[in-house]
């Protein structure tokens, strides 16, 4: 007897089979590709990989999720992802290949501004990885269907743009090895997923694009980012806070009015010392912790828009 009801378990579908696969864990491995280590500033080398966790929650099929909050630099990530059917621990090469039950084509989600804010100060960094709606993922393909996946292309379009390409092959760990590696850390269980990292071209991403996934022998994953949930009610503008590089503080702004074609607040105060196609955040007179209001103050841009919270 549980004190609540507990959630059900969140699930892939699986390309032609009714059956659902479970999911347990989410692993996902870092800087695998070395053009993408590369891009983020560190030289890849064949030691060990390194990982993280994501919620099995964060993982959804849903063809349009919300823009996550707090951030002004989300980024794209697209990956193959490993499911296991079993598991264990100080697993032999043939026993990780064994376990794999199929793969799917991911995209890990990423607050890269809080994430890197985060790193450098030497702290934890899942605030940067971990939200609602982070790892949208394909159907899954059985092994059986796709035989071993070491080699293929693999591609994300964003707004019809090629952002990311790459081939499996140039994964420095392949599934089979990530495998091996993760069960001598802890042991594996099956429902566990691997997202196996990511090639180079992450760039940043904006409330109403399109992404559009493609891997060799898989599914194609469509997912959009939503433009808002939900249109807020300014019954009276000077509720709202705006927090903006003419100010460098919290302040209200006679200027923000509500646009309702595009469910964003506009303002037209100008800064000369401001960024372009910066994001302004505005939230109810509530307080806030420093670390959003620093962050807002310093990346506000003239003519800009203003996303509500």
């Amino acid at each position: 007897m549980y004190l609540f009801e507990p959630a059900a378990r969140p699930a892939l579908q699986i390309v032609n089979d009714e059956r659902l696969f479970p999911i347990r864990q989410v692993y996902c491995i870092g800087r695998n590709y070395a053009d993408h280590a590369a891009e983020m500033g560190f030289e890849a080398t064949p030691e060990a990989p390194f990982y993280f966790l994501k919620p099995a929650e964060t993982v959804t099929h849903a063809a349009q999720i919300p823009f996550p909050p707090g951030t002004h630099k989300l980024q794209h990530e697209v990956e193959l992802v490993v499911a296991l059917k079993s598991g264990g621990a100080g697993l032999t090469e043939q026993q990780a290949r064994q376990a794999i039950a199929g793969y799917a084509l991911g995209l890990d989600l990423t607050r890269r501004d809080l994430q890197i804010a985060n790193r450098d100060q030497g702290r934890p960094w899942e605030i940067g990885k971990v939200f609602d709606a982070a790892a949208p993922c394909s159907p899954l393909h059985l092994i059986e269907q796709t035989g071993e996946l070491n080699q293929g292309s693999i591609e994300l379009f964003v707004n019809g743009e090629l952002r990311q390409s790459g081939d499996l092959n140039q994964m420095i760990h392949n599934a089979v090895a990530l495998i091996q590696f993760l069960s001598t850390l802890q042991t594996l269980h099956p429902g566990d997923l691997i997202f196996t990292g990511t090639p180079a071209g992450v760039s940043d991403l904006h409330p109403g694009d399109e992404m559009h996934a493609r891997c060799a022998g898989l599914s194609d994953l469509k997912v959009k980012l939503a433009i808002a949930t939900q249109a807020p009610e300014l019954s009276n503008s000077s509720s709202w806070t705006c927090f903006s590089s003419h100010t460098r503080a919290r302040t209200s702004c006679a200027p923000c009015q509500f646009n309702s074609g595009n469910s964003v607040l506009a303002c037209s105060t100008s800064a000369s010392n401001a960024a372009p196609r910066s994001w302004l955040m505005v939230t109810r007179a509530l307080p806030l912790p420093s670390w959003l209001i620093t962050t807002s103050a310093s990346r506000m841009s003239a003519n800009f828009k203003i996303r509500y919270r």
